[in-house]
């Protein structure tokens, strides 16, 4: 099975981030943050982690934080998600994404997670399963993996909801970002 790409060169140097259904103000925030600032906002968002509640005490190697200090990006055209997403037998929702200009992240602040499928059970924070991040290599994590293409194909055959990034390489942000200026793309 090959790996899906939108082929379009516009959309190789961007990154994505799902648009909360419940953002109050312009400013993305990491879970933490908004467990203090909007509690409403991260009882909600916080349910996505329930039974996997053990990688939200996980610390991201070299930024030395909570997996939930960070926000989460992918450089993965959402069309490619949703397009795998229907491949696979489901029937997703419109879907929205933030398209975000990766320069706009400080490096010493920013990691790739490559979600390796090859990393043993338990040894997924590993520093091995970590990059540098640099904003120029965001098209070689531009690929939705074959492996996470056979999961949702498993997911679907067992009835059940995928999670949506499981074998993504995820760009990793220490910070918070501004988006009143950022494109919204809906698939």
């Amino acid at each position: 099975m090959a790996r899906l790409q939108y082929n379009s060169q516009e959309n190789m140097s961007f990154v994505y981030h799902r648009v909360p259904a419940n953002l109050q103000g312009n400013i993305l925030y990491p879970l933490n943050i908004l467990k203090t600032k909007y509690s409403k906002q991260y009882q909600e968002h916080a349910k996505k982690y329930e039974g996997r509640l053990q990688i939200m005490k996980q610390t991201i190697p070299k930024l030395n934080c909570l997996w939930n200090d960070v926000l989460h990006f992918t450089a993965v055209e959402p069309r490619v998600i949703k397009q795998a997403l229907t491949s696979s037998g489901f029937n997703p929702p419109k879907m929205r994404y933030y398209k975000i200009d990766p320069e706009i992240f400080q490096v010493e602040k920013t990691i790739v997670y490559l979600h390796r499928p090859d990393i043993e059970k338990g040894k997924e924070k590993d520093i091995s399963n970590f990059a540098d991040f640099k904003a120029d290599n965001m098209e070689k994590y531009s690929f939705l993996p074959k492996e996470t293409i056979e999961y949702y194909l498993k997911k679907n055959k067992q009835g059940e909801k995928p999670l949506l990034f499981v074998y993504v390489p995820h760009i990793l942000f220490q910070g918070h970002i501004d988006i009143s200026h950022c494109e919204v793309v809906e698939v």
